[in-house]
This record gives C-alpha cells, sequence and structure tokens, in this order.
C-alpha cells in the first residue's frame, strides 16, 4: 500500500448518532436515508405526582349511656279481666258474615267464569 501524504486535506469524521434525539439527529437521519423524512421532536415535561396526604383520623366513637338500674325499670302490668257477671263482648252478626263470604269468595269466582279466567292455583293448559 503507498503511503498517503500529510499534506492532503482530512475527512470529515462520519456522522454519529446522539443519544439524545433532536433536531440533529432527525437531520442526519435524512442524510443518512433521504426517503425518510426529518421527524419533529416534542419535548416532554413529566407531570409531577401529587403528594398523597394522610388519611384523616376516624371520629371518636359516641359515648353510650350507661344501661339503667334495676330500680329504674318499668314494670309491665297485664289489664284487669273483665268482670265475670258483664256483658259478653259483641259477636259478629250472620249478616256480617254472610257480606263477607259474599263480596271475598262468590264475586271473584262469578267474574273469573264469566270472563273466562281460572284461579292462579290451577294448570295451565298444554
Amino acid at each position: 500500500m503507498p503511503p498517503v501524504p500529510m499534506s492532503a486535506a482530512p475527512t470529515p469524521p462520519a456522522p454519529t448518532r446522539s443519544a439524545v434525539p433532536g433536531p440533529a439527529a432527525a437531520e442526519t437521519a435524512a442524510a443518512q436515508h433521504p426517503a425518510v423524512a426529518p421527524a419533529t421532536v416534542a419535548t416532554v415535561t413529566p407531570t409531577p405526582r401529587p403528594v398523597p396526604t394522610p388519611a384523616p383520623a376516624p371520629p371518636p366513637a359516641p359515648v353510650l349511656a350507661p344501661p339503667p338500674s334495676p330500680s329504674a325499670t318499668v314494670a309491665v302490668v297485664a289489664a284487669p279481666p273483665p268482670p265475670a257477671g258483664g256483658p259478653a263482648p259483641p259477636a259478629l252478626e250472620p249478616t256480617v258474615w254472610a257480606t263477607v263470604m259474599i263480596l271475598a269468595v262468590l264475586v271473584p269466582a262469578a267474574l273469573a267464569a264469566v270472563l273466562g279466567h281460572h284461579p292462579p292455583t290451577s294448570r295451565s293448559r298444554r
């Protein structure tokens, strides 16, 4: 190999990639790869995280009143029995029973028969 004269102009160093992307890195990438458009690099600033605050202490439990003393309790007394020779309590009259029976049983059954409905306990036809 022939020796190279020292008077020749030194060649510029080959472009290198920088560790931090920036406008110079984009230009270098565009120069090395002409099909790649230069990229715009946006600077990102980290958002500060909120500092957690300690939870407030729970309120103290309410102080309950002491239970009442045995002398302060209320005694339950039954009602006096009715007098033995007095009149008996009034019984329901037969007309009241008849009215209740008609309204509660016979009228709904008659309406169901007329309208063609069956009681909810009957089986449906399959």
